[in-house]
Parts: structure tokens; C-alpha cells; sequence
């Protein structure tokens, strides 16, 4: 009797601990969510007291494209512009007024890493598609009899040709290539809707548009054994068309390459001048496309946006198969 009633007192006292500990833990959780709210509501208003500060100096500010591109659609439609340079917070990433540290990028901008940018959670899931796939791919690319489809065998044939490349030649012909095979269709007409990604086997067998090029390109070249850290998936603005697309960076050394589905040309980012970079996605994160500019005017840079000011309000990946 003695030891049950020990035995029941210990594990009350169990019982009790773990009330205690649960309590202390949920006491922390609650205490911590109350200090995050705290600090972002306080990196916020440090944000805006920079932003204000930077304006009321003449001190340039950093904007992201995205927060530019609000800050127009605001006054287009009169109301007041997002403050603290739409705080990115909106894509999930906390954002400074300016940062002079941030990185140099495609297309003349700077990059932020976020924790989520539009189109991420079409990427996870197309690169989770080319992963189950890979099985399937890497016997078609050694094994052409064995395709089941005709673009695939054409594609099966690039990939024999490509690994006898190196370096800019290799990103040349694996684009012009995949220009050749793929059939163009866009998202509107064949889904009826404005954006969907496809893997790279759907796309082969069937058809798609600037970002499905991409993503073909893009496995196509990690299968050849370029490193993934030195691929982007980069969706920009195209200042001709007025629609926004998608292209592969590639680095080779101190250069980014460009490869387009609107062209078999392959070149460095800084000798094409129709592209404004909004957001990239990789591998290894994801970031957000940001300039200096004059903080009185919010004026873009001419390297960014000429003369004219032709950025578009419209959005999807519906553009031409070869705009001019």
C-alpha cells in the first residue's frame, strides 16, 4: 500500500512537472511571438525613419522593382503609396530603406533575399516534378531508343551533342536547341489561365511558355553537370513587349548569361538592355530585384527603365514566342 501510494504520488508530481514545464514553454512561445511583433513593428518604423531620413537628406534610397512598381499602381489609382518601400514584409522578407551592402545582380539591380516571392510555390513543386522524373530523363539521354516521345529523342540527341560543349558554347547550344524542340503555347490558351508552371518532361511531350523554357534549360543543364549554384531562374519585365517573362541566368566566372526563349542569342545580362529584373528563384533561396534611386523623384535608373518610363502595370507570362 506504502508503494502505491508513493508510486501515485510520484507520478503526480510527473504530472504536475510537465504542467509546469508545458506552461513555461507556452509562457516562452507566447513572450517570444509578443518580441517578434515588437521588433517587426519596430524594424518597420526604423525602415520609415530611414526612408524619411534618406528623403529629406537627398540620400539615395534602395527600392525594390516590386515596391516601385505599387508605389505607380498607388498614384495611378490616388491613393497613398505603400510606406518603408512596401516593406517587402508583404513577400515575406523584412526590408531596410536603403542597404549599400546588397549584393550587384542582372540587368543593373541589387538582390534581397526573401522568404517567398510570387511563383516560389510553382518552382518547389516543378522541381519536385523533375526530381521524380529524373529516373525517366537520365535513361532517355542515354539510352535514345528507349524515349517515348519524338521531341523527346530530338531532346535525348541535343543532350549526346551538348556534353561534347564547354562553358558559353554548351549554354548556346543547349538554348538554341530547346528553342528548336519545344512547342510554344501560351499559359492563356492552353489553360485557360494566366500562369502554370510545367516539369520538364510535360513540357517536352506537350507545350508551354517562358517559364516552362526555362525550367527544361535549367535541368537540362544541371544533368550536364553545371552547378545549380550557378543557375537562376530570373522573371523580369520586358520593356518592349510590356509583359512580364522569365529567363536563365547562368554564371560562368564574373559573368551571367542570358538564355531566352524570345532569342537563340545567348549573351552577358549587361549587354541586353530589354529586361528589368522583379524577382529570381534557385535552389538555394530566393531574392528580390532592387535599385538606388533619387529619393525626391523615385525615379528609376535609365539602365533600368529608359526614358519614357515603359514599365507596364500588367502582369502573367503571356508573352510573344519572338517579339521583336
Amino acid at each position: 500500500m506504502v508503494r502505491q501510494l508513493a508510486a501515485r504520488g510520484i507520478a503526480r508530481d510527473r504530472v504536475h512537472v510537465r504542467a509546469l514545464i508545458i506552461a513555461f514553454i507556452a509562457g516562452g512561445l507566447i513572450a517570444g511571438s509578443f518580441l517578434l511583433i515588437v521588433l517587426g513593428a519596430g524594424m518597420a518604423q526604423a525602415s520609415d525613419r530611414r526612408s524619411a531620413a534618406a528623403q529629406a537628406s537627398g540620400q539615395p534610397q534602395m527600392i525594390t522593382i516590386q515596391g516601385y512598381l505599387a508605389r505607380r499602381r498607388a498614384l495611378a489609382n490616388g491613393r497613398t503609396p505603400p510606406s518603408a518601400e512596401s516593406r517587402v514584409a508583404a513577400m515575406g522578407g523584412l526590408y531596410p530603406g536603403f542597404d549599400e551592402s546588397a549584393p550587384h545582380d542582372v540587368f543593373g539591380t541589387r538582390i534581397l533575399p526573401v522568404t517567398s516571392t510570387p511563383g516560389l510555390a510553382d518552382w518547389v513543386a516543378t522541381r519536385a516534378e523533375a526530381e521524380a522524373e529524373q529516373p525517366m530523363l537520365s535513361l532517355c539521354a542515354s539510352t535514345p531508343a528507349s524515349c517515348v516521345h519524338p521531341r523527346l529523342k530530338a531532346w535525348a540527341k541535343m543532350m549526346s551533342e551538348a556534353a561534347r560543349h564547354s562553358a558559353v558554347a554548351q549554354l548556346s547550344f543547349v538554348s538554341r536547341e530547346i528553342n528548336r524542340i519545344a512547342v510554344y503555347e501560351s499559359d492563356a490558351a492552353r489553360f485557360g489561365m494566366p500562369d502554370r508552371w510545367a516539369s520538364p518532361l510535360t513540357f517536352l511531350t506537350s507545350s508551354g511558355d517562358c517559364e516552362d523554357y526555362v525550367i527544361a534549360k535549367y535541368w537540362s543543364l544541371k544533368m550536364l553537370g553545371v552547378a545549380e549554384s550557378a543557375m537562376r531562374v530570373v522573371l523580369v519585365r520586358d520593356r518592349i513587349t510590356r509583359l512580364d517573362h522569365a529567363v536563365l541566368a547562368v554564371r560562368i566566372g564574373s559573368e551571367r548569361y542570358i538564355l531566352d526563349n524570345q532569342t537563340d542569342r545567348v549573351a552577358p545580362d549587361s549587354a541586353i538592355d530589354r529586361y528589368t529584373a522583379l524577382y529570381s528563384l534557385a535552389s538555394g533561396g530566393q531574392w528580390m530585384h532592387a535599385v538606388f534611386v533619387a529619393s525626391a523623384a523615385l525615379a528609376l535608373p535609365s539602365t533600368v527603365e529608359p526614358a519614357g518610363g515603359i514599365l507596364s502595370l500588367r502582369g502573367g507570362f503571356n508573352e510573344a514566342r519572338k517579339a521583336p
